[in-house]
């Protein structure tokens, strides 16, 4: 096989090679520049963030790559965080920078309680029973049939839970159960009623 060249070839290939090492001997310069640069405010940022007390303890990485600063690593708080961001672009010639921080998860300490033996109910006596069941006789013939009040008595205390007409009724009803023979208070917490009643 024969090959055959043309006579300018050797020209045009020495030609491209002067053409590729003079551009690279003008960018190597800029690259050194640049380099040197990058270092430089490596360097700066990394003693910034060195000398402040809210960062102490936190790791934080620094990348400097053509002016464009990176901040890794694991910081303990949001403000922690801006701290470092701050200290970070006040340094000259960063031009961008890219925040890869991370704050630490917030462990809260939760506080356990601590197991306390319930209090055994005390038993309803017979006085008890017999207490209920005339509050509940009483309710029974004072009020209209569609309310229903459940009664519990615990050493004479009655408990009264349900539903009545309006604030007025559960007013009546606890006067009413008070004068109840041995009863010695009514508690309607369990009551409830609409704040405002509508008559048609």
């Amino acid at each position: 096989m024969n090959r055959y060249l043309s006579d300018k070839a050797p020209l045009r290939a020495l030609l491209a090679v002067a053409a590729f090492a003079f551009g690279l001997g003008l960018a190597m310069p800029c690259i050194a520049a640049e380099s040197s640069s990058d270092n430089r405010i490596t360097a700066q940022v990394k003693e910034n963030l060195a000398g402040m007390e809210r960062l102490k303890g936190d790791e934080i990485g620094v990348k400097t790559v053509n002016g464009v600063v990176t901040l890794s690593g694991t910081v303990r708080d949001p403000h922690a965080k801006f701290a470092a961001v701050q200290a970070a672009i006040s340094v000259e010639g960063v031009r961008v920078l890219d925040d890869e921080l991370k704050t630490a998860p917030v462990r809260r300490k939760v506080a356990m309680a601590d197991p306390k033996p319930e209090k055994p109910m005390p038993r309803h006596s017979a006085r008890d029973d017999k207490i209920t069941a005339n509050v509940q006789q009483l309710l029974a013939d004072s009020l209209p049939s569609r309310y229903k009040v459940d009664v519990v008595t615990t050493n004479g205390v009655v408990y009264l839970s349900g539903d009545l007409q309006s604030r007025d009724a559960i007013a009546r009803v606890s006067t009413l159960v008070a004068q109840v023979n041995g009863v010695k208070s009514v508690n309607t917490v369990g009551l409830d009623a609409p704040f405002v009643s509508m008559v048609y």
